[in-house]
């Protein structure tokens, strides 16, 4: 198997366009369509999806259902996934009321006085306009609130109680444990609230072993390797999941294998072997992340 070469988000990527990404790899990968096959079926070109995919550009309402339908999925529930990206990126998100129910005072511009005669006038418009933020500020709320809970994701809890060293948030994924082995953490959207919990660092070559907490899954990644190179992670009871840098261009990029289910974090490594030498390995995973 030779693995995934997708890049990692961006670290500054904000949850919610992370998310919608994460969906996006599944259905892309569902659809068995390639970057130059979906730039064949729509009006956007492979470099754009490639920005769209690796999270360096929001994709168009448009790209986002037609990916949907491509891969045929209903295209309500990602138009409401895009919605929330958008707010995000483009920061309409922090310009919204506070929802403190009082509009905040713009008080008196220096430099002016109001005329005495027209003093009740004005104390009677200002205060028709208060009360008409009030009850603005107040509708923009319960909008918001009711959008959410009618159209944001719908959230699949993780089960009771701890499995091994995970505490799972609750996100919507593709895999959960044993079903994740084999399968690309992109695709699952596993790799939305992953962390590295052990490297190995051998001059610029890294590698490292990831954990999906919600997944209960781990994978290893490389960056900095040389073709021919290969990397992969390995549980103690003897599964191994396995990616080889196939070309040039994949050398300064994450080469990523596909997931092993993690119930213990001790029970995981990751490693790399070089083309001409022998393996480097980290630890076991901690026993705690």
């Amino acid at each position: 198997m030779s693995g995934s070469s997708q890049r990692p988000l961006p670290p500054s990527l904000d949850p919610q366009t992370a998310y919608l990404v994460g969906v996006l790899r599944q259905l892309k990968d569902r659809s068995g369509l390639s970057l130059t096959s979906l730039a064949a079926r729509t009006p956007y070109s492979r470099s754009s999806w490639d920005r769209f995919l690796n999270g360096r550009k929001l994709p168009p309402r448009e790209a986002v259902e037609m990916l949907g339908r491509l891969a045929k999925e209903p295209v309500e529930r990602l138009v409401a996934l895009w919605e929330q990206a958008e707010e995000q990126t483009s920061g309409r998100n922090a310009e919204a009321v506070a929802c403190t129910g009082t509009p905040k005072s713009t008080g008196r511009q220096a430099g002016t006085e109001p005329s005495s005669a027209s003093g009740p006038v004005v104390r009677f418009v200002a205060a028709r306009w208060f009360r008409l933020g009030v009850v603005v500020a107040a509708i923009v709320c319960a909008v918001a609130w009711t959008y959410v809970q009618a159209f944001g994701p719908r959230v699949q809890t993780a089960p009771s109680g701890r499995t091994g060293p995970f505490e799972p948030a609750p996100l919507t994924v593709g895999c959960r444990g044993v079903s994740c082995k084999g399968r690309e953490a992109g695709a699952m959207a596993c790799d939305v609230d992953a962390a590295s919990y052990t490297d190995l660092k051998i001059g610029l070559t890294h590698v490292e072993l990831v954990v999906s907490r919600n997944c209960a899954a781990a994978w290893a990644r490389i960056s900095y390797s040389s073709v021919g190179d290969r990397v992969k992670v390995q549980d103690r009871a003897g599964p191994v999941e396995t990616a080889t840098v196939v070309d040039q261009g994949s050398t300064d990029t994450y080469v990523v294998t596909p997931m092993l289910p993690a119930p213990s974090l001790t029970r995981i490594r990751a490693c790399w072997e070089p083309r001409s030498a022998g393996p480097h390995c980290t630890t076991w995973g901690p026993a705690t992340p």
